[in-house]
This record gives structure tokens, C-alpha cells and sequence, in this order.
């Protein structure tokens, strides 16, 4: 009678635990992209459209030709645009139409940091094969930190292009970690790596940041390597290959960059905004306070800094060098550079590699106790932050309907509507399309250091002419009556007289503190009238 194989039995009860556990790391990967398409859905069609968002509404809405050479004058690249602008031919125009690929794109990027956690884990450890147990629950600690994120989700509900730079920038940096595995290049790999990285630089301008980053560390392995040609020739083809896909909009790039160092909104970077935008960057938004939020994020980022230091090996800052890059560039351009560029939606680029990184340094941490209180010290404000977020309900555009709906009525030929902001131009001008009635006359008082810069700056960049007047010409306008929003200019008395005044309630976003409508009417007996 043949004694059973003991080993053999072993063996497949061995296989079928790690059978069973990897399913169930595939259902939990699912749900977590469940519960982040939920959470990038909510309130997709009822949160008023912000000024970002009508200005690509607006820009997408022109003629291809018109639209390269708007999109030219603005600040950021082509690629989301042209997405948009697929939407619409194809009929969608909604606000949850406009912000679908944004939302999808979004929960795709968890998938892509799962990816990217565990392709860095791999190539860190050195090993060729299937990832290992805790390496595979390292990379969904960093996909749920990515679901949760709340920032993520804002930039992932909105219409707008940091959601794509944020996936791009995972998947280039997941592709280049395959391409580097390994003693015999491949090239196609390293075609998919250039790609994607011409994508990500076609949707954000800060990808040029993460690119430099990725550039750092290849070259740094390639010395470290003894400068195999072949890799070299992989190297030296992939960058070649970005620089002719990103080639045509490389005057672009220049000219905008040209122009936000001349002018550009952003406040200047001070301590206290600084820590804002390392706790919204870290956590995605305050948590309890503003002090504790900084603490926490200090600690969260000592953690991860002593994982590298204290465990060692080159391939462990293969993901670090992309955050510490593009941190570092633009905090130099803005302290340096005379001109700040730090905001916490351009930093999103770097929400990925630093999700990654956690899962690196949880993975490289053997003790269970640091490694429980790093990954408790990033969820846990997380989920607070967001828990935050939601308490807040997405408030439908009630009071910027109920105005435009009020100037319908009341509108007569030879009304003027002026508004306070130039974004406001394009927000007005989307829910007007979206009704039927009177088309209003709304223009924007420019201030004369505005003047310049018609058809160049964002958000005046895609004014039709007679959409924006000089404040010096306000005397001469030929109006009957002037509707001023949110006191976007002040008539002189003695060309007009103060008529009525109507409010309508507060709202979140662009509209915080609600909108007030001041009507004048011409003075009797003035002779300024002039056509314009």
C-alpha cells in the first residue's frame, strides 16, 4: 500500500493559500475602485461648473483651429482639451458629460499606483517573479490611500486635465520600472514608456518635472550598472522618441512658461502657505487643524525618508526621486524663480510615486509596530480628511441659475451684464446654452494691465470680441442699462443713476458669498453716448 506524499500535499495547500489570497486581493483592488468611482461620482451633475471648468467648455466648443490656438494662450497643454472636445461632438455636454473622463481616468489611476507599488517592490527586492504576500498588501494600502485621498477626488470629479497627469505620470513611471528590470532591454517597453510620458506632458506642464525625475534616476542605474550599451541605446531611443511626440508643442510650452513667469495669479509662497500645501498634497485636506495636519505630514514624511536612509540600496529611490523632484524644482522656480507655481493641483502629479512610495517603505519596514504606525499615521488622517469632505454636500449652482434666470427676465435691448471675474464670462455664458431665452450681453471691465494681454492670458484667452470693455471706456458705452455683478465695476454718478439691487443666496465654489446685482440706468441729458 503506497504511503501518501506528504511534501506533494504541502505544496498544493501552499499554492491554493497563495491561490485564495491573491483572489481576494483582486476583489478588494475591485472594490476599492468601486467605492472610488462612487466616490468621484458624487454630485458630478449637480456641483455648479467652476471657472476652470466653462473655460475648457468654452475653449473645446471653437473650431479645432481656434481652439490649439486658445488652448496656445492658456497655461496648460492640449491633450485634455482635445478629450473634451471628442465629448461634445459627441453630444455631451452636460456638467457629469464634461467631467466622465476626468472621473474614469481618476479611478484608473488606482488601479495604476496598485500596479506601480508593486513593480517598485519588486524591482527594490530584486525579484523577477510574482510579488510576494506583503508586498501585494503594501500596494493596496497605497491604492486605498489613493481612493481616499480627497484631493484626488476633487481633481478626479472636476473637468479638468490633473486627473490624466496624475495616471499618466503612475503609469510612465510603472512602464519604465518594466523597462528597466532585467539584463536584455526591450523595446518595446521602452516605446510604451515614451509614450506615456509624451501623454502625461501633454496633459500637465509639471510632467516635464516628473520626466526630469525619471531621467535622474535611469541615468543614475545605468552608471550604477557599468553603462550597458544596449540599455544606454533603449535610454537614449525612449528620450528621442519624447522629445518628436512632444515636439510640436514645445513652442507652446515655452511661450506659456514665458508667460507665467511675466504674470501669473498665484500668491507667493510663505510659510503658512507652504504647510497648507503640504497637508492638502500629503492628507488632501486639513485634518482636525491646520497645526496638527503640518505635524503629521512632518512625521509622515520623516517616516518615509529614514525607510530609504535606514534600509539602503539605490533601486528605493526610484519612486522617492520623482516626488523630491518635482517638490524641490518648483519650490526653487518659486522662491528663485520670481514668479510661485506651487499649487496643490499641479502636485497631484506626484500623488501616485508618493502612494507608491508608502507602499515601499511598509514593505521594507519588518517590524510589525513602525510598520502598523506608518500605514495607521497615513490612513487614518486620510480618511478623516475625507470624512470631512463629505460632510459637506456638492451644492448645486441654485443662485448662479436664479441670476441668470432673474437678467432673462428682466432683460431689455441695450442691457449690459458686467461681471466680476473673467471666468465668470464663460460659467454664464455655459448655463445660458444650456436654456432657452435671451442671450444676455455679458462682459468683463478689464483693468489696464489687462489690455496686453487679450487672447494670451487664461480665461481671457477664449473671449469672443465684445465680451470684455476697458474700465476707461465705461463713460462712453452705448447701454441703456448696466446689470453690475458682484460690484465688477463702479459707474461714475454722473453717468449713471443706481436703480435696484438684488441678491440671491450664498453657494459653494465660485460663488461663495453669493451674487449681488446692482442695476444703473443712463443719466438723463448725457451726450457721451458712443458706439463702441
Amino acid at each position: 500500500m503506497s504511503q501518501p506524499d506528504i511534501r506533494s500535499d504541502a505544496n498544493m495547500a501552499v499554492k491554493n493559500g497563495i491561490l485564495a489570497s491573491r483572489r481576494l486581493q483582486a476583489v478588494m483592488l475591485a472594490a476599492l475602485m468601486v467605492a472610488g468611482l462612487a466616490l468621484r461620482l458624487r454630485g458630478g451633475d449637480v456641483r455648479i461648473l467652476n471657472h476652470d471648468e466653462a473655460f475648457t467648455w468654452r475653449v473645446a466648443s471653437r473650431p479645432i483651429r481656434t481652439m490649439v490656438q486658445q488652448v496656445a494662450g492658456d497655461t496648460h497643454p492640449l491633450l485634455h482639451f482635445a478629450v473634451i472636445k471628442g465629448v461634445l461632438l459627441c453630444g455631451g455636454d452636460s456638467p457629469l458629460a464634461l467631467r466622465v473622463p476626468s472621473i474614469m481616468i481618476g479611478v484608473a489611476t488606482i488601479w495604476a499606483v496598485f500596479a506601480l507599488s508593486l513593480a517598485a517592490i519588486r524591482y527594490a527586492e530584486g525579484r523577477d517573479g510574482p510579488p510576494s504576500r506583503r508586498a501585494a498588501w503594501a500596494g493596496l494600502a497605497a491604492a486605498a490611500y489613493v481612493t481616499l485621498h480627497p484631493y484626488h477626488i476633487s481633481v478626479s470629479g472636476t473637468a479638468r486635465m490633473y486627473s490624466f497627469a496624475a495616471f499618466f505620470a503612475a503609469l510612465s513611471s510603472w512602464l519604465l520600472i518594466e523597462a528597466l528590470r532585467g539584463n536584455r532591454p526591450s523595446r518595446w517597453r521602452y516605446s510604451a514608456y515614451a509614450i506615456s510620458v509624451a501623454l502625461m506632458m501633454h496633459s500637465h506642464n509639471f510632467g516635464v518635472f516628473i520626466f526630469f525625475g525619471q531621467v535622474l534616476f535611469a541615468s543614475w542605474e545605468a552608471i550604477r550598472q557599468g553603462m550597458n550599451a544596449a540599455r544606454l541605446r533603449a535610454l537614449v531611443e525612449a528620450g528621442s522618441l519624447v522629445f518628436l511626440l512632444y515636439l510640436p508643442w514645445l513652442p507652446s510650452f515655452l511661450a506659456q512658461a514665458r508667460r507665467v513667469h511675466e504674470g501669473f495669479w498665484i500668491p507667493p509662497l510663505t510659510g503658512e502657505t507652504f504647510g497648507e500645501l503640504l497637508v492638502n498634497v500629503v492628507f488632501g485636506r486639513d485634518v482636525l487643524d491646520r497645526a496638527t495636519g503640518v505635524v503629521l505630514a512632518c512625521v509622515v514624511l520623516l517616516a518615509l525618508m529614514s525607510t530609504v536612509f535606514r534600509v539602503g540600496g539605490a533601486r528605493l529611490w526610484i519612486l522617492p526621486v520623482q516626488v523630491l523632484t518635482v517638490w524641490l524644482l518648483a519650490t526653487l522656480i518659486s522662491t528663485m524663480g520670481g514668479r510661485p507655481i506651487l499649487q496643490e493641483r499641479y502636485l497631484i502629479l506626484a500623488c501616485p510615486a508618493f502612494a507608491g512610495w508608502f507602499a515601499l517603505a511598509i514593505t521594507t519596514t519588518r517590524d510589525w509596530f513602525p510598520r502598523s504606525l506608518l500605514t495607521l499615521n497615513m490612513l487614518v488622517p486620510t480618511g478623516l480628511a475625507l470624512s470631512t469632505m463629505l460632510a459637506s454636500p456638492p451644492t448645486p449652482p441654485l443662485s448662479t441659475l436664479e441670476a441668470i434666470a432673474f437678467l432673462r427676465d428682466v432683460h431689455q435691448p441695450g442691457d449690459v451684464v458686467f461681471v466680476n471675474r473673467p471666468g465668470t464670462v464663460n460659467v454664464f455664458r455655459y448655463y445660458q446654452s444650456r436654456t432657452l431665452g435671451t442671450q444676455l450681453d455679458v462682459r468683463y471691465v478689464l483693468e489696464p494691465n489687462e489690455l496686453k494681454r487679450i487672447g494670451q492670458a487664461s480665461h481671457l484667452s477664449s473671449f469672443d470680441h465684445g465680451e470684455w470693455i476697458a474700465k476707461a471706456q465705461l463713460a462712453k458705452l452705448d447701454a441703456r442699462r448696466l446689470w453690475v455683478v458682484n460690484r465688477a465695476c463702479d459707474p461714475q454718478p454722473e453717468d449713471w443713476t443706481r436703480q435696484e439691487e438684488v441678491t440671491f443666496g450664498t453657494s459653494r465654489g465660485e460663488f461663495s458669498s453669493g451674487i449681488q446685482i446692482v442695476c444703473y440706468s443712463k443719466f438723463e441729458g448725457t451726450n457721451r453716448i458712443v458706439r463702441l
